[in-house]
């Protein structure tokens, strides 16, 4: 089941993460923080109703940092730089936030 419409998160991300710089290493994390989130979404035990938007953010973000390896040189968003994991935080909260938000529209 498709929670988040893919293509529509990745059109904001890019918009608002344009001037930033490194905008292919972006799109691949953003892809990826998307692709996480649908597997918590799916796998999420639990009412999420009965959580506010900043319990379901910090979940979220939680899954998704600790399935993502910024130092991984194999992915594509890899950028050997302490700028880059610094906007990586950034990249990552921002796309929880729009998830949850829409995510708990839909609830």
């Amino acid at each position: 089941m498709r929670f988040f419409n893919k293509e529509q998160i990745l059109e904001n991300v890019t918009d608002h993460f344009a001037s930033r710089g490194y905008e292919d290493e972006t799109y691949a994390l953003a892809d990826e923080c998307i692709d996480l989130a649908e597997e918590w979404a799916n796998n999420y035990d639990g009412d999420p109703s009965t959580k506010n938007k900043r319990q379901l953010r910090l979940e979220l973000r939680k899954y998704i940092k600790s399935r993502i390896d910024l130092e991984d040189y194999k992915k594509a968003y890899f950028l050997p730089t302490f700028i880059w994991v610094w906007l990586a935080q950034q990249i990552i909260g921002w796309i929880v936030k729009f998830i949850i938000d829409q995510y708990t529209e839909q609830i």
